[in-house]
Order: C-alpha cells, then sequence, then structure tokens
C-alpha cells in the first residue's frame, strides 16, 4: 500500500523528499498542492482498524511511526500530534 492511498491522493501529485541513514529512510517533505500531508496522515492513523491492520506494513515499509511512545517525524510535545 502506497502513503497516498491512505490520504486519498494520487501518488503522481504528490510532491515528497525522502531521506535516510544507512537501511532507514525517512519522508521528511510530504506535500500535495502545496499542502502538508502529514496532518492527514496522522488523522488516517488514528482509526484502530487501520493501525492494527496495516502497522507493520506501515513500519516495515515507510518508517512510519505509530506507537503513542513514538512521536510522528516533526511532532511537538503539546500540540496534540
Amino acid at each position: 500500500m502506497q502513503l497516498s492511498t491512505y490520504v486519498g491522493v494520487p501518488l503522481e501529485e504528490v510532491n515528497f523528499r525522502v531521506a535516510g541513514v544507512n537501511r532507514v529512510s525517512f519522508f521528511i517533505r510530504f506535500e500535495w498542492s502545496g499542502e502538508d500531508l502529514y496532518p492527514l496522515l496522522w488523522k488516517v492513523l488514528e482509526n484502530d482498524e487501520i493501525r492494527s491492520r496495516d502497522r507493520e506494513d506501515l513500519i516495515e515499509r515507510f518508517a512510519v511511526p505509530i506507537d503513542e511512545h513514538i512521536q510522528p517525524l516533526g511532532a511537538r510535545q503539546g500540540d496534540g500530534s
């Protein structure tokens, strides 16, 4: 599954930048028409059914942390992310 699928945006229209070290890669930009898609992605991943169904796939393929103890990239304490 592609990250763009979770937010309902065609992959061809997504602007992204990926950075990594060794074998770990991170999406440091994930946008559509200039809009940051991360807030929408985190909202979608609040759905327990999606999190439990796709958790391992998301972590393994996209290094997307979806654990209460790991904050999403760019999240600040106290901002609700």
